[in-house]
């Protein structure tokens, strides 16, 4: 009996021991299929494509390799991405889709590493530090896009609704009103090049959408989204992030107004 016993708690042992063996090869063996659409479809990006899909590769690889993870980059439509993350084709994605409530259920999602969300633009001489600093201002803002900019926020903001955003830009540069929220890759564009010495953008954007990592609720996909926000933090300390961003000719989201630019 007491051998059984005996024998029986080393096969206990031994089955533990080859479990957490296997699960950390497992980890360690797996390469990690993260899939991009190249067109960044539907974004509008101002001829910016190539520049942010090189910046996002060079990013997730320099993070796999500081890590110690592997990763293999694929491409597939706008459409074809999350169709296949669910037939497990890929085991992540990157996306700009915000992460819901409901989306959470059977999703999750790393930190944001290219922020996209809207963004002021005001005046270069606007003492503005914030959306709340344009209360009792009156404000553009694309027509249909107030339930994404959240602009109940602020209630005492006259927001002014514009079928083009470029009107409001002009009329913002023509001092008829006293700020626009809009995109914030092409609000940068544009006060990098037309209305350079004119406009600002005051930061940080007012949400928090941008590029994220996508994945099934999993342990092993939920392992490798830690590893990569581990990472990415990482590359924010050591300055390698926003090297990245000036090899890439980007911009830093969070600080970026263009006044240095005038």
């Amino acid at each position: 009996m007491r051998r059984l016993l005996l024998f029986g708690t080393f096969c206990l042992f031994l089955g533990a021991f080859l479990f957490f063996s296997g699960c950390g090869n497992r980890k360690v063996d797996k390469v990690y299929r993260i899939a991009r659409d190249r067109s960044w479809y539907p974004l509008n990006l101002l001829g910016k494509e190539r520049n942010l899909l090189a910046f996002t590769d060079e990013l997730i690889y320099t993070i796999a390799a500081n890590q110690g993870f592997k990763v293999d980059l694929d491409s597939a439509s706008h459409n074809a991405l999350k169709e296949n993350l669910d037939r497990e084709t890929f085991d992540a994605i990157v996306t700009f889709q915000r992460p819901s409530r409901e989306m959470l259920r059977s999703y999750e999602f790393s930190e944001p590493f290219f922020l996209l969300g809207p963004v002021l633009v005001v005046p270069i001489d606007s003492d503005a530090k914030s959306i709340q600093d344009m209360k009792g201002q009156v404000v553009g803002i694309q027509t249909g896009a107030s339930v994404v900019y959240n602009v109940d926020a602020v209630p005492d903001i006259i927001f002014t609704p514009y079928e083009n955003i470029l009107f409001a830009l002009r009329n913002l540069a023509e001092d008829q009103i006293d700020g626009v929220v809009m995109e914030s890759l092409p609000a940068h564009e544009y006060v990098d090049s037309f209305y350079l010495g004119e406009l600002k953008v005051v930061p940080p954007p007012l949400t928090d959408d941008g590029l994220r990592l996508m994945a099934r609720r999993d342990p092993i996909e939920k392992d490798m989204l830690n590893m990569f926000n581990e990472g990415f933090n990482q590359l924010i300390k050591d300055g390698t992030y926003y090297d990245l961003l000036q090899k890439w000719g980007l911009y830093d989201p969070l600080t970026y107004t263009g006044e240095a630019a005038q």
